[in-house]
Order: structure tokens, then sequence, then C-alpha cells
């Protein structure tokens, strides 16, 4: 007997449902580093930020130093995009499927 996928009901290949990328996308909106501020929506995952902060000394002139350095994340422009860090946000998909 073949393998069903419990979300949407097709065979799986291999194991793996072929509709497996249409289920959940792997985006900002549904990442745990995603939160919410000032109405935007806003990515506060601590290695975006060191790299952030790493190519703003990078581009400091010489003869100077940076003092007090503080990055404040900006809201997203798309928050539908992937992003190599992404972290699925459990607690907002089970919401989201209860809610179904």
């Amino acid at each position: 007997m073949s393998e069903i996928c419990k979300i949407c009901g097709t065979e799986k290949i291999d194991g793996k449902c072929p509709n497996a990328e249409m289920h959940l996308k792997k985006m900002c909106l549904n990442c745990v580093s995603c939160n919410i501020i000032d109405n935007g929506h806003v990515c506060l995952n601590e290695e975006n930020l060191n790299d952030a902060m790493e190519k703003v000394k990078a581009n400091v002139p010489s003869g100077y130093e940076i003092e007090n350095l503080e990055l404040k994340p900006l809201a997203l422009k798309d928050a539908t995009k992937k992003c190599k860090r992404w972290i699925l946000d459990r607690d907002f998909i089970m919401e989201e499927l209860l809610n179904i």
C-alpha cells in the first residue's frame, strides 16, 4: 500500500509528498525570528544582526573608530521572501492549523 500525505492526500513518492514545497513556504512570515514591531515585520535573528554589524564595521574609514554602535532592525520590505537562516515558528503554524 502506498503512503499518503496527511496534509493534502497526495500519494508520496520515495516517502516525500510532491506538494511539500507548497504546503509551507520557508519565509519570514512563519519564521521564529520574525516579529511585528510598530505594525511592520522585523527580523530579530542574531546571526543576521551580527552580519549587518560586521558590514558596518568593515566600512569605517581609517582614522575613525566606532563607539556605542547599536543597530535596530527596520521593517522588512517583503516578509514573504526566503531566508537561509529560517527556523519554523511551530507555535504560529499550530495556531494557524487550529484556525482552519
